[in-house]
């Protein structure tokens, strides 16, 4: 899914592989935010980041650089949240870790899962993503956010940068101080984040809309089952 890991195959085991992404949906339908004030989210108002809390999504290095940036920055960040979407996938011990440090941090909101609407509304509503994981293979919480025309700010490696072009929009894989001030750099520049945005929708319904990467799969069967 992703040319880092086709190269990785070729490296590792001297076989070629045929490069199909994943996709996502072009999503035209009309998105609300009557479901935020169940978090007490204003719109334009929070950071988001949707993902599995597993240690390797790095949601503790995100939650580490914002409470640094808020420290640092107060009246810059001064009413804006990071809301952490996703839960436990048999991490219990990780989620209570995470919990633990963002104790008595009214600025961060845990929303759990969240699907249909309310996960459409949260997507909508942020000002930018944060996807701050160590290793991938290609992010459709990712994906989804660009579809939608939002700036993404991720980790630098390789199968990030694939998807988020814009050094000003990667930070150093793992590095607290440099998500921190990564985070700060962008609010900002708001013309940053709306033009970033703007080039990441473009380029998702360009390369990585499901309908042609349906028929690309497609092909690879019928050709393999012609053999």
């Amino acid at each position: 899914v992703s040319k880092t890991i086709q190269s990785y195959c070729q490296n590792e085991f001297y076989h070629q592989t045929t490069y199909i992404p994943n996709g996502v949906e072009k999503y035209s339908a009309p998105v609300g935010s009557s479901l935020l004030s169940e978090w007490n989210l204003r719109p334009q108002k929070y950071l988001l980041t949707v993902t599995r809390l597993v240690r390797h999504k790095g949601v503790h290095y995100l939650i580490d650089a914002w409470q640094t940036a808020r420290q640092q920055n107060p009246e810059l960040l001064n009413g804006y949240k990071l809301v952490v979407v996703g839960d436990s996938t048999f991490t219990d011990e990780y989620v209570r870790e995470l919990k633990e440090m963002a104790r008595g941090e009214d600025s961060i909101i845990f929303t759990g899962w969240q699907n249909g609407r309310s996960l459409a509304e949260l997507f909508h509503n942020a000002v930018m993503m944060v996807h701050p994981s160590e290793n991938e293979g290609l992010s459709l919480a990712v994906l989804r956010a660009m579809s939608l025309g939002k700036a993404v700010l991720v980790s630098d490696i390789s199968e990030q940068k694939e998807l988020i072009t814009d050094y000003r929009f990667w930070f150093a894989n793992t590095n607290i101080d440099s998500l921190s001030h990564k985070i700060v750099e962008n609010l900002r520049h708001p013309e940053w984040m709306a033009e970033a945005g703007a080039k990441n929708k473009i380029l998702a319904e360009k390369k990585y809309n499901w309908v042609n990467i349906a028929k690309q799969t497609e092909q690879i069967y019928t050709t393999a089952m012609n053999k």
